[in-house]
């Protein structure tokens, strides 16, 4: 889980995949900082120009579950 602080920090470091076309590989560099072996295949991601959502799709070995939604700073 990730606080406040870590998400505002998130959203000013992915603050160029704010798009309909978000960078997979950028986004899982970034959470892979606060979340040690997670993989491309175990998000999908939404984007627009203002939110990203983010979910942990938790099937087979992947420990992560859940949505992370950031808004564009």
């Amino acid at each position: 889980k990730l606080d406040e602080k870590t998400k505002k920090e998130l959203s000013k470091q992915l603050k160029g995949e704010f798009s309909e076309n978000p960078s997979y590989d950028n986004i899982v560099k970034e959470l892979q900082k606060h979340f040690k072996g997670l993989n491309k295949k175990h998000i999908l991601v939404q984007g627009s120009k203002d939110k990203l959502k983010i979910t942990a799709t938790g099937v087979g070995s992947n420990p992560f579950r859940g949505t992370l939604l950031l808004s564009k700073m």
